[in-house]
């Protein structure tokens, strides 16, 4: 998972669970501050990725980050390069 973006990356083949709601502890230790503890387990439902964008709406994403680079370049500079 790329934490920015929450965008999740997996191999082409691999499998994606879903997950069950968190299971949150909280944990004193010797009377110090509490902590938190979470973890999660899968539901056993398998997700279904979807389709990777074609080529076109790749290129045309491509297209339009440069341009917004360029674009901020010259709003902040005055100048785009």
């Amino acid at each position: 998972m790329v934490d920015e973006s929450g965008e999740l990356v997996v191999a082409e083949q691999a499998r994606v669970l879903a997950l069950d709601a968190p299971h949150v502890e909280r944990l004193v230790a010797n009377g110090g501050r509490p902590l938190v503890a979470a973890s999660w387990t899968t539901t056993g439902d398998l997700l279904q990725p979807p389709q990777p964008p074609g080529i076109f709406a790749h290129a045309l994403l491509v297209a339009f980050e440069i341009t917004l680079a360029f674009l901020v370049a010259y709003l902040v500079t005055g100048r785009a390069y």
